[in-house]
């Protein structure tokens, strides 16, 4: 039995072993739990630890075991093996079954094409890219916090085969990589990571969440703002990079003046017919299968190219920095967004404005 001075009380003792212990968990990295996948809180990120969900492990579990087998049974060993553990990733990001009535279907469809892809010619790379990706998404978050030092970090940060994208931002706290496709395309993972974490930075700076128009006729318009403002952004980062690498797109990066003047004047016929399906209007400026321009000599995904052409335009007549932009709400940048687009379109020679050319929503408010 320890015997202990008389005016020595024992919670003395304890609360210096509380103090030691609570150093030791603060300062020695063994004792945080999966250290390896944490960038440390600092004064930089308003102490928020980073989660980096990698799931390289469970790739390889999955190439050992399903190789061969039936589909049936590939099926299987995927749900088990990837998708069990990681809800976030594949139930917000990758199947968006709070969205997607028939996530099931699409699901079973795109993984019968999408496997004998990893087995074979995607396998190697997708390995060497998540055996890189801890250390490459590391230095990217330093650099992003150098040019944005108040920023909001995600909480997580997910790298896997997600089958329908590159990269992915979740409200704002959660922002998926495709391994897979990142591979398949041949894109720089370092580009699209500064442009979903942009997302990020963005959806709490100009509070989106609270000023995100509500109507679907507003949608194709604050699309080209969100993605507008994150290609330039981007480029604002890597000065060095040129356009076909910021955005990702050959033929984006070719287009001419003149089909700029064109993209211009069809996106403002497009949103200025109330009747018109905002859904395809959005979906044909935005994703890879869409004919935005309708013509042969302008590409899909135009959407990306206008957009950051308004918004570099913006940028430079209005001399604010990417950060200065970034706190505008959606309400404070539409009237800017409107006349950039006329003023583009405006110079297309076949330019004649559309009956009823724009209805202004009852929502609108500039204050």
């Amino acid at each position: 039995m320890t015997i202990l001075p008389k005016d020595h009380h024992p919670k003395t003792l304890s609360y210096y072993w509380f103090v030691f212990l609570l150093l030791l968990f603060t300062w020695c990295p063994l004792a945080w739990p999966c250290a390896d996948n944490f960038i440390r809180p600092t004064a930089s990120n308003r102490g928020l630890p980073v989660r980096i969900i990698n799931l390289e492990s469970s790739f390889k579990k999955f190439l050992a075991e399903a190789p061969g087998k039936p589909y049936a049974e590939q099926i299987k060993i995927w749900d088990e093996v990837i998708e069990k553990d990681h809800p976030n990733f594949f139930d917000k990001l990758v199947w968006e079954k709070d969205f997607n009535p028939n996530w099931q279907d699409d699901k079973q469809r795109i993984l019968k094409y999408h496997f004998p892809q990893i087995f074979t010619k995607l396998r190697k790379a997708m390995l060497q890219e998540f055996a890189s990706f801890d250390a490459k998404v590391t230095a990217r978050l330093r650099k992003f916090l150098r040019h944005f030092p108040d920023a909001n970090l995600p909480q997580d940060i997910y790298a896997g085969p997600a089958i329908n994208f590159t990269g992915k931002a979740h409200g704002g706290h959660l922002v998926g990589f495709g391994i897979d496709l990142i591979t398949q395309l041949e894109q720089d993972l370092n580009i699209i990571f500064d442009h979903e974490l942009f997302h990020i930075y963005h959806q709490h700076a100009a509070q989106i969440d609270k000023y995100f128009p509500h109507s679907l006729n507003e949608f194709p318009l604050a699309l080209l703002w969100k993605e507008g403002l994150a290609s330039y952004a981007v480029h604002t980062m890597n000065q060095a990079s040129s356009l076909l690498e910021v955005l990702n797109s050959k033929e984006l990066s070719q287009v001419s003046e003149e089909g700029l003047y064109w993209m211009a004047y069809k996106f403002l016929a497009d949103i200025s017919w109330p009747r018109n399906d905002f859904d395809k209007i959005t979906d044909k400026w935005f994703v890879e299968s869409g004919d935005a321009a309708q013509r042969d000599d302008l590409p899909a995904r135009s959407g990306y190219l206008l957009g950051y052409r308004v918004m570099q335009m913006i940028a430079y007549y209005s001399e604010c920095s990417v950060a200065d932009l970034a706190q505008w709400n959606y309400f404070q940048v539409r009237r800017e967004l409107m006349r950039v687009l006329a003023t583009l379109a405006n110079q297309h020679p076949s330019h004649q404005k559309p009956d009823n050319f724009y209805v202004q929503p009852k929502e609108y408010n500039e204050n």
